[in-house]
């Protein structure tokens, strides 16, 4: 699969996007009416972004991480930034200002959430949101404007939808319709594999074998954490990340993946150690930007927690 690279000189996609996140979570720091605007702002241009990129096949697992994480946060600091910008209807004129690619998620409507926190509701959503994976379907609804058919990209980004939605079935579909039309291709397997297990375990067996025939161990258990993540099945995607780490303790990215999983847990203390271990390992291994993305997560974390954060070593780093 691609990599995000970075070029020398002017700034790619790739670096506007890992800049947009970044101006994001500065902005989530301190809730004032410059950085509640300068967030949607970045928000918006950061999803445009994931869109381009995730259509073009690049990997931006890390990416779509922290632009999980930014959701979340918005989501609970909700009725701050909504205040900030002067009240529900100032809100909404700066969502129509601003045109984001999918104004019906969640964070773009939290007129629409404060309201339901209103009349009690919000607590059954949260529950739904916390065992939310990846990013959602942007480059789905965004396809037939920007970009030529992309069947694999398409069937990924209806199911992640789906499962958002609370709908296993109509994830299984959109991935089964996917392989009608890409048979091999090996995401569409793994989403399949983890998609059926529960009902069809030869048939998730069959297709975890044939997409382990294309990737390499290390892909493979990533592709199927991210699903595992994606369909809310957090404990069985952290071991799958404890396995690959326990076998590869040189992947910046397992760390990075398996401290979000503790994050959505509200395992901080876990996930700290896991944004520490990655920043070690990254800059062992002279991976710059996992190196970066840790460092900025864990000080946002322990800045989040009060700094009351035990970073005790990982047993990967004894």
């Amino acid at each position: 699969m691609g990599k995000l690279q970075q070029n020398i000189g002017a700034l790619n996609e790739g670096d506007r996007l890992r800049e947009a996140l970044s101006r994001c979570e500065v902005a989530l720091v301190a809730i004032t009416p410059e950085n509640a605007r300068r967030l949607l702002a970045d928000l918006a241009e950061a999803e445009r972004l994931m869109a381009t990129l995730q259509a073009a096949g690049t990997d931006v697992r890390a990416e779509a991480l922290r632009l999980e994480t930014i959701h979340s946060r918005i989501l609970q600091q909700a009725r701050s930034i909504v205040r900030a910008l002067g009240g529900a209807r100032a809100y909404r004129a700066l969502r129509a200002e601003l045109a984001p690619p999918t104004p019906t998620l969640p964070w773009w409507r939290l007129d629409e959430v404060l309201a339901e926190q209103r009349r009690s509701w919000l607590a059954r959503l949260g529950v739904a949101l916390v065992v939310v994976g990846v990013l959602v379907g942007v480059a789905y609804a965004l396809r037939d404007v920007l970009f030529p058919p992309n069947p694999a990209a398409d069937a990924i980004a209806a199911a992640q939808t789906a499962l958002q939605e609370g709908d296993t079935a109509r994830a299984r579909d959109a991935i089964e319709a996917g392989l009608a039309q890409a048979p091999n291709h090996p995401q569409l397997l793994v989403w399949k594999g983890v998609l059926v297990e529960a009902q069809d375990p030869i048939a998730a067996e069959d297709a975890f074998a044939r997409a382990q025939a294309q990737l390499s161990a290390d892909d493979f258990q990533l592709e199927r954490a991210q699903v595992l993540i994606a369909a809310g099945a957090l404990a069985r995607a952290e071991d799958e990340l404890s396995q690959l780490i326990a076998r590869n303790p040189a992947l910046p990215v397992a760390y990075l993946m398996r401290a979000g999983v503790y994050e959505a847990q509200r395992r901080y203390d876990l996930a700290a150690r896991d944004l520490e271990r990655a920043a070690e390992v990254a800059q062992q291994v002279g991976d710059d930007f996992a190196f970066a993305t840790a460092r900025v997560r864990l000080g946002l974390l322990l800045q989040a927690q009060g700094g009351a954060l035990a970073l005790t070593p990982s047993p990967e780093s004894r």
